[in-house]
């Protein structure tokens, strides 16, 4: 723990009210950065009680993990009267994915080459939107309606580049594009650098003055955590996490992330017990995270240090 941070009694009742998170958005965020590592799975009430803590009401909670549940992220096992929520197969998949860009996130370098998805004419307007929504998961850019852009990395997207249908894909290096724009114009262009990095300035002045002022119950350390990663996560989940050579010399993204690795290993302890206080899973006891929960952010930080197994019962 960083030696010169003080605790307060509570100081995160007026970053919750900045932050005013929707509800739904906050569910997702507690399970992938809480409930996923430890099981998966979640009694309702454990999660009515957790949310209380943002001042989000059981009806509401209710409500939603319902519709979330509709709509393929949850599943729903009973055990008499009591329902416990955990994340489809499809969901975790998901989740998979927005934990690798939330925690072991690094920037790649890059040889100068890209690649171009085109649409195709006569695709239909629903498909072509579809392709540009599923395109801009993996980090390209659209630097047209119908053009889609992607630095080619040492990391290259998950897009594997083969033909989607419906549209071509190709490769250019950047001294194959005619005119004069530059690397950075590019990118500019295809991606909103100036909205993302508006958005990291943001949240390292909203964020950055915990660093010293650390909350003093296991509660609010587990509050703290869980807004810093819902909206580090916004963020982060926009940024298509460029090259350096392609983003602005006073660039605020790698200060954003430092400040989110020390943040979340300095109330992560605190965290964890209130959590094993406060979760009911399927089986029971708060099962101990996960191997790969001690290794977030160890590109930025030390691991977590893995604690005892703890359980409330």
């Amino acid at each position: 723990m960083d030696k010169t941070a003080t605790t307060e009694p509570d100081n995160t009742a007026a970053l919750l009210a900045d932050v005013d998170p929707r509800a739904g958005p906050l569910i997702i965020t507690m399970f992938g950065d809480t409930i996923a590592p430890h099981g998966g799975s979640i009694w309702l009430g454990s999660l009515i009680g957790l949310m209380s803590h943002f001042a989000i009401s059981e009806r509401l909670v209710r409500t939603v993990v319902f519709r979330l549940a509709r709509d393929g992220w949850f599943e729903t096992r009973s055990a008499g009267r009591r329902s416990f929520y955990e994340l489809t197969q499809q969901a975790r998949t998901t989740f998979d994915d927005a934990d690798q860009r939330i925690y072991t996130a690094s920037l790649p370098s890059w040889d100068g080459s890209w690649t171009l998805v085109q649409a195709l004419p006569d695709l239909p307007a629903k498909d072509r939107q579809q392709l540009r929504d599923t395109l801009k998961w993996y980090g390209f850019g659209q630097l047209s309606p119908t053009l889609m852009i992607h630095p080619r990395t040492s990391n290259p997207a998950p897009f594997n580049g083969a033909s989607h249908a419906g549209s071509v894909v190709f490769q250019a290096r950047q001294e194959d594009f005619a005119g004069t724009a530059s690397p950075t114009d590019i990118a500019g262009a295809a991606w909103n650098i100036a909205g993302l990095s508006s958005a990291y300035a943001a949240l390292i002045k909203r964020f950055g003055p915990f660093l010293k002022a650390i909350p003093a119950t296991p509660a609010h350390c587990f509050v703290l955590r869980t807004l810093l990663i819902h909206e580090y996560r916004r963020i982060l989940l926009k940024d298509p996490q460029l090259p350096a050579a392609l983003t602005p010399p006073d660039w605020p993204g790698g200060e954003a992330r430092s400040l989110a690795a020390e943040l979340y290993h300095l109330v992560t302890p605190a965290t964890d017990e209130f959590v094993a206080q406060n979760m009911e899973c399927w089986s029971g006891d708060c099962p101990a995270p996960a191997p790969a929960y001690h290794e977030r952010f160890a590109d930025d930080h030390e691991p977590l240090a893995v604690g005892e197994p703890r359980t409330h019962r």
